[in-house]
C-alpha cells in the first residue's frame, strides 16, 4: 500500500511473477470478455436495426427508397467522418509527440 511505502523510504515491493497457468487464465477471461461484449454488440446492433428501419417505414410512412437514399448518403458521409477524425487524432497525438492521446 502507499502508507507502507512511504514508511519504508519509497521502494515499491517487486511484483510477484505470474506462472504460466495464471497467465493463461487472464487470457481465457479477457478472450470471455471480448466474446461476451461482440455476442452482445451483435445482437444490440441487429434489434436496434430492425425496429429503427421499422419506426421510419410504418410509423413515419417514409417511403422506402427515401429511406434507402438517405442510408446510402450516410454510409458515405460517416466514412468521411471517421477519416477525418482519425486524421485528427494522429495530427493531435503526434504534435504532442505522444504515440497515443489515451
Amino acid at each position: 500500500s502507499l502508507l507502507s511505502m512511504q514508511k519504508s523510504g519509497g521502494a515499491m515491493d517487486s511484483p510477484k511473477a505470474y506462472s504460466s497457468k495464471q497467465a493463461r487464465g487472464d487470457g481465457v477471461q479477457f478472450l470471455s470478455g471480448l466474446i461476451l461484449a461482440g455476442v452482445a454488440s451483435t445482437i444490440l446492433t441487429t434489434i436496434f436495426g430492425i425496429f429503427h428501419v421499422d419506426v421510419f417505414l410504418q410509423v413515419y410512412k417514409l417511403p422506402l427508397s427515401t429511406y434507402a437514399t438517405g442510408n446510402f448518403i450516410f454510409s458515405f458521409i460517416n466514412t468521411a467522418n471517421d477519416v477525418a477524425g482519425a486524421w485528427i487524432v494522429d495530427v493531435f497525438a503526434s504534435e504532442s509527440s505522444r504515440s497515443s492521446i489515451i
